[in-house]
């Protein structure tokens, strides 16, 4: 994975070294367009089911991070707003978005611009390791179920 460095909503930094000792679930968004916020919901209660399923002493070693790859206030706004409420676990990220784009690329998510200059994406879910490294990726939202994502969960915190 190559370095990066984006920011939560409370001003924290989160960077690859961040990663180390908690399994992490990536989640790349980009709600421009009512179909694309409806996709983003859908992961995103796809994921939280996968959070409620995990037996509690997992819980503090593992975090989802919702990667904003188009940080326009609104954009981020409308997934903020798709979030469990304040739940430690969840963390939605900003950055740069010539950053954003690259990390996005080295997971295999393509991106391009839709007539009204939003951003669009293919869908990919990550899950990785309390040792920043990749163990699964998920395409679209027909390859995987919340099950699916739940045991390669639990593998990366083995």
């Amino acid at each position: 994975m190559s370095p990066f460095a984006l920011v939560d909503a409370h001003g924290r930094i989160v960077d690859r070294p961040s990663l180390r000792g908690k399994t992490s679930v990536l989640v790349f968004g980009a709600p421009d367009t009512p179909a694309s916020g409806k996709i983003l919901a859908e992961t995103i209660r796809r994921v939280a089911e996968v959070e409620e399923r995990l037996r509690p002493e997992s819980l503090p070693a593992f975090q989802v991070l919702v990667l904003m790859l188009d940080s326009r206030p609104a954009s981020v706004a409308t997934a903020q707003a798709m979030l469990p409420d304040a739940d430690s676990h969840w963390k939605l990220l900003v950055g740069p978005e010539p950053m954003l784009l690259d990390l996005a690329a080295a997971f295999g998510v393509v991106t391009w611009r839709n007539d009204t200059g939003g951003l669009e994406h293919t869908l990919r879910t990550v899950v990785v390791d309390g040792e920043a490294r990749i163990l699964d990726l998920f395409t679209g939202l027909d390859d995987w179920t919340p099950s699916d994502l739940l045991a390669a969960v639990s593998a990366a915190s083995r």
